[in-house]
Formats: structure tokens, C-alpha cells, sequence
């Protein structure tokens, strides 16, 4: 590894140190997920959702491509999503994503600042997956998707 990236990587994994809490043990989800009305399916699973945002699937059954999109590490939303969905924290998906760019791997989602940006962009991106708050409202332009194990 270059020193470049040593030192990326050391910033990265004292910066998310901070700012993330460690897997939480609540027990209802406390984000919902959303897909672009051209994504066939009524749920997802756990397993697929991870698969999904760690880019490890790339294509919807249907052969559209899945766009991905995470919020910030800060955002409490990233936070739920991480330890609740991937049953990981957002440090250790962080590291997940370091690795990958180190070794020429996929690229990670792409991260909006909001729910409001994360909705506007799951509304107007084909293959779109995304994840809010659960209390934040949607309309017509999206599919919340229940989660299964």
C-alpha cells in the first residue's frame, strides 16, 4: 500500500472512530428503503441489501443496473442503516470501501447530504436504491420496500 492511502486509510478509520457508534443492539429498523418505481420486486432481503450497497450485486433481476446511494457517515440515517441492515458500523464499511478502491475494486455508492437528496435521487435515477429516515415522507415517485431476513 502506498503511503498516500496508508495515511487515507488511517485518517479514515480515526475520523469514523469519532463520529460512529458501535452495532447497535435495537431491534426494529429505524430507516426505510426506497427503490425507483423501475425496480421490479415488492422486498428485499438483508442479505441482498448488503450485497447491494457493498457492491457485490450490480444488476436488478431484470438486468437494469443498481444505483446505489448512501448519506453521509454523519448522518444518523447512515448510522441506523449501517448497523441495522449490513449489521456492521459505518467505520467498518468505510474499511470495506478503502480496500476495495486500494485493490481496483467497485466503486462505492454515492453519498447525498440528505433524506431530501437521497429521495430526489432515487425519484429521478432508474435502478435507484436508497434508504431514509422512517419518519421522513415519500410520495408517488418512489417504492418504500419492506425488509426480510
Amino acid at each position: 500500500m502506498s503511503i498516500r492511502r496508508q495515511i487515507l486509510f488511517s485518517a479514515l478509520i480515526l475520523t469514523s472512530a469519532t463520529l460512529v457508534p458501535l452495532a447497535s443492539s435495537h431491534a426494529g429498523s429505524r430507516v426505510k428503503v426506497i427503490v425507483n418505481p423501475s425496480v421490479t420486486g415488492e422486498k428485499i432481503s438483508r442479505g441482498q441489501l448488503a450485497a447491494v450497497f457493498l457492491r457485490e450485486t450490480t444488476r436488478w433481476g431484470n438486468g437494469l443496473p443498481i444505483q446505489a446511494v448512501d448519506q453521509s457517515t454523519q448522518s444518523p440515517a447512515r448510522a441506523a442503516f449501517s448497523n441495522d441492515m449490513l449489521a456492521r458500523p459505518v467505520a467498518a464499511v468505510q474499511i470495506h470501501w478503502v480496500r476495495q478502491l486500494s485493490n481496483g475494486g467497485g466503486k462505492p455508492p454515492v453519498v447525498k447530504e440528505s433524506d431530501a437528496e437521497v429521495l430526489e435521487y432515487v425519484r429521478a435515477t432508474a435502478g435507484a436504491i436508497g434508504y431514509l429516515s422512517e419518519d421522513y415522507p415519500t410520495d408517488a415517485g418512489v417504492k418504500v420496500v419492506p425488509v426480510t431476513q
